[in-house]
């Protein structure tokens, strides 16, 4: 910010010269800056400050300008030749060069990229029996006229975006951007389908360390889903004092903020709580996607052998109010404690039958909203919001009664957005939906 400069006064004594003379050190006339003091100050610094802004401004204009007519010129040059793409995909962001035009003959998108770039973002390989990843293969043909694959004097070049149509796997794209972000294939969530097994995902500590579920097999973990916008950040501390509790039983506490702010937003309320137990950030929701959640607070417990045995919506370790509503269930601590105690002998968990029929089941406007939320937090963070709220509201409005992305929308748009969201959800209660799922807790076993 521009800060004027500031002006000492000096000691005023009023002087009987004329008009030009010769004033002592001492003496000068009554100004009126002398009358106005702090008031002229203020008046001159909005000045001094509105003329540094507008320096400013304009200096940014002729950068624009200049930059533009630079870029405008680069972009007539690199048209005859490959553009450049980015693709979102597992947990990481790679640039990749599409030689050919970002639309097919149908009018579907299209990605053509080489084989080591297909590779590198999706994990198939061209071999002899056709595009392989793992056990799965799509058998291909490989000529000029191909949908899928084809091949040119240089290189064989495969469309990876006709490919997640051909498997079902969801995908978004911003056209004026050129990005794209790609879910999993149907194959890869069969085990979280069929036999509950936790997803394995890698995020970052508040310290930016990475931090992946698979290394910490071998014990009970409980991942506690909250956000910067949700009132269960005052919760932390009640998580904390349950992970000194139940750490020794070996029983560890992961907390996973899902804010599209990242570290700046949930930064401050990790802080205050003082923990000591994990604390993950997620600023593209990747554990939303994964687990198909919902809602926050929600509570994912996953015993050592890596296998989900409850899933908890509206998870609250103290039942409490919230706006004159009650939320979360009375005991939920006291489960937590009786599972770190008896293990799989506790009537709080849920074997693999019961968790398959409690585990989400999402169409495709579900998995393609994954993507759509995931394109928008990518512009997000790179300071592009109004892009990142369109992405934003199309990840709504195919995943509706998806409030961890209605609610991060609410965060970072304007205040007609956060009156549509009271309405919708006060709407759902007069209509005797409930905001969280209830939680069922079987009764206490005796001492």
């Amino acid at each position: 910010m521009y800060a004027p400069e500031t002006r000492t006064p000096r000691p005023i004594r009023p002087c009987s010269h004329s008009i030009g003379a010769h004033f002592p050190n001492d003496c000068r006339p009554i100004l009126a800056t002398d009358l106005l003091g702090p008031a002229y100050d203020r008046w001159m610094q909005t000045i001094r400050c509105a003329r540094e802004r507008s320096r400013r401004s304009n200096l940014q204009r002729v950068r624009s300008v200049v930059g533009g007519c630079f870029l405008g010129a680069v972009a007539v040059c690199v048209s005859a030749h490959a553009l450049a793409d980015v693709v979102l995909h597992d947990d990481q962001t790679s640039e990749v060069e599409a030689s050919l035009p970002n639309t097919t003959a149908d009018g579907d998108e299209g990605l053509w990229l080489d084989e080591a770039a297909l590779t590198r973002v999706s994990g198939f390989v061209l071999k002899p029996e056709g595009l392989c990843r793992e056990e799965l293969c799509v058998p291909v043909t490989a000529s000029s006229g191909s949908t899928l694959v084809r091949r040119d004097e240089d290189a064989v070049r495969v469309d990876a975006a006709a490919l997640a149509r051909r498997l079902d796997q969801p995908y978004a794209f911003d056209p004026e951007e050129r990005v794209w972000s790609f879910g999993p294939i149907p194959a890869a969530r069969r085990a979280f389908l069929e036999s509950a097994r936790a997803p394995d995902f890698e995020l970052e500590d508040r310290d930016g360390e990475p931090w992946r579920l698979s290394d910490h097999s071998g014990k009970k973990r409980v991942l506690v889903v909250w956000a910067s916008w949700c009132a269960c950040r005052d919760d932390l501390v009640v998580w904390e004092r349950l992970h000194r509790e139940l750490a020794p039983a070996g029983l560890e506490i992961i907390a996973i903020a899902e804010d599209s702010g990242g570290l700046a937003a949930a930064g401050p309320y990790i802080e205050a709580a003082e923990t000591t137990h994990t604390s993950l950030i997620d600023p593209t929701h990747s554990v939303t996607a994964a687990y198909q959640l919902v809602n926050v607070p929600t509570a994912i417990w996953i015993d050592e052998s890596g296998t989900i045995v409850r899933l908890d919506d509206g998870a609250y370790p103290e039942q409490r109010r919230i706006l004159g509503v009650e939320v979360g269930v009375a005991g939920y601590a006291d489960a937590l404690r009786d599972w770190a105690k008896h293990g799989p002998e506790s009537p709080y968990v849920l074997n693999t039958s019961a968790m398959r029929q409690t585990l989400p089941r999402p169409d495709r406007d579900r998995l393609r909203a994954d993507q759509e939320f995931r394109l928008g937090a990518y512009f997000y963070e790179h300071g592009r919001v109004e892009l990142a709220t369109k992405h934003w509201e199309r990840a709504a409005a195919l995943a509706p009664d998806n409030w961890n992305y209605r609610r991060q929308e609410w965060a970072d748009s304007s205040f007609e957005a956060t009156v549509k969201f009271l309405v919708r959800a006060f709407g759902r209660g007069v209509r005797g939906v409930p905001y969280y799922r209830p939680i069922e807790l079987p009764k206490p076993p005796p001492e």
